[in-house]
């Protein structure tokens, strides 16, 4: 069994990129600034700012980020997100962790 705050980080970072996603730089304002991901203006995330905005501690971000290489067959996650040419791949690789990791959430 697996805490439920690894799957609910997991949801979270899809539902940011599934809002907005972007290559180039880890997360961008309106403006189309690169931002940091937890900068108050970010409105798109690449795949890494994704999994940086919604770390914790209690889910880490190379716990996160661990979890997707080993997804993507240790593939580098800048170098992969940003050879997409738009959100589906990424959205299918977190929701393939999502399905992954329902049936282990200990729900006590």
């Amino acid at each position: 069994m697996i805490d439920k705050s690894l799957l609910v980080a997991f949801q979270e970072a899809r539902a940011l990129i599934e809002h907005g996603w972007t290559k180039g730089a880890h997360a961008r304002a309106s403006s189309n600034e690169g931002v940091h991901p937890n900068d108050p203006r970010a409105i798109k995330y690449c795949l890494v700012g994704a999994l940086h905005h919604v770390s914790t501690h209690k889910v880490g971000y190379m716990s996160l980020r661990n979890r997707v290489e080993l997804a993507l067959d240790n593939a580098d996650l800048v170098s992969w997100n940003d050879s997409q040419e738009s959100k589906l791949p990424v959205l299918a690789v977190l929701d393939k962790i999502i399905k992954q990791l329902e049936p282990l959430v200990n729900n006590a």
